[in-house]
């Protein structure tokens, strides 16, 4: 019951009560005697407090770090006992979250080892999806550790892998909606690179797609990386 209701919370932005919900649905299944069904429960659960805990403390607060940890060490004891996730994103949401507070904390070598390690993931799974996101992520990760230019391919792959009718679900997952994402990084990436009236077609399209997604944390997003390019040239 927690465990829905927290899910439910995640999904309209309701994220103080997410946080909350899923604690107490961890709590519940802590207490249980450990079944394959019940396990794969508590992963979900532990993946989905990554993304509202992100928005509540912080990517780089203690307590979603350690979030990341308990998601990843679960996910690793079920591997260990032959129990194989049936959701092959688990693993890239456990790894945003990793990738996330190493960059913001700065830490540009945990980044590119993460990234890297993102990359290989989705490679090794070979679909659109894991694709589209590792694209992401390494423009991310290549724009703000120097290389605009990288981060700029990256991130018009990205674009080209992203269709908005087929991932609105991720906003709940990896903190924001996928589209805008990779448009306000692309529109950052431009403005550094020297091209002004791309860049804010990027923005203009970055915030209007976080409007449409009805997602309060993408239109914060949005709203903030798309306004760095600005404040920067002032």
């Amino acid at each position: 019951m927690w465990g829905r209701a927290g899910q439910r919370s995640l999904e309209r932005s309701a994220l103080t009560e997410a946080v909350e919900q899923l604690k107490r649905a961890l709590a519940q299944i802590a207490i249980l005697p450990g079944t394959p069904p019940l396990r794969r429960e508590q992963i979900d659960r532990q993946v989905a407090l990554i993304a509202a805990l992100i928005h509540v403390k912080g990517y780089a607060a203690s307590e979603t770090k350690a979030a990341v940890k308990d998601a990843r060490s679960l996910i690793e004891q079920a591997d260990a006992l032959g129990e194989y996730p049936e959701d092959p994103l688990l693993l890239l949401v456990v790894l945003n979250g990793a990738w996330a507070g190493a960059l913001v904390g700065f830490n540009g070598d945990v980044v590119r080892d993460l990234a890297a390690e993102y990359l290989t993931l989705a490679e090794r799974q070979g679909t659109t999806i894991p694709l589209l996101h590792a694209a992401r992520v390494m423009g991310i990760s290549s724009l703000l550790l120097g290389d605009a230019e990288r981060g700029r391919i990256h991130l018009d792959r990205a674009v080209s892998l992203h269709d908005p009718t087929e991932y609105r679900s991720s906003a709940a997952r990896f903190g924001q909606d996928l589209g805008v994402a990779v448009l306000s990084f692309r529109s950052l990436a431009t403005w550094v690179l020297g091209y002004p009236d791309a860049s804010i077609t990027d923005a203009a399209h970055a915030v209007e797609a976080a409007r449409k997604a009805d997602h309060a944390a993408s239109l914060m997003y949005a709203l903030t990386v798309t306004s760095w390019g600005l404040i920067n040239s002032t």
